[in-house]
């Protein structure tokens, strides 16, 4: 997602995701915790994150993390 141009809307992340976990593959990449300005697809992975329902999943997350702020964020 993160070399689309247009915007995906956070919810449809969210929704495209929780579709992905409900498969129970091992790891999930769900996104980026990047400058928004270098990768403007990935601003909102910690809002993509609390919208996960990760209840019933063992699917362990992955994440990129791109520097000291960014994981403070994450």
């Amino acid at each position: 997602m993160q070399g689309l141009h247009q915007f995906i809307p956070t919810e449809v992340k969210a929704t495209y995701i929780n579709q992905l976990l409900r498969v129970g593959f091992d790891t999930l990449d769900f996104g980026s915790f990047v400058s928004p300005k270098a990768i403007p697809q990935m601003r909102d992975t910690a809002e993509v994150l609390s919208k996960l329902d990760l209840h019933a999943s063992r699917t362990k997350l992955l994440a990129i993390v791109a520097n000291e702020r960014c994981a403070e964020e994450a």
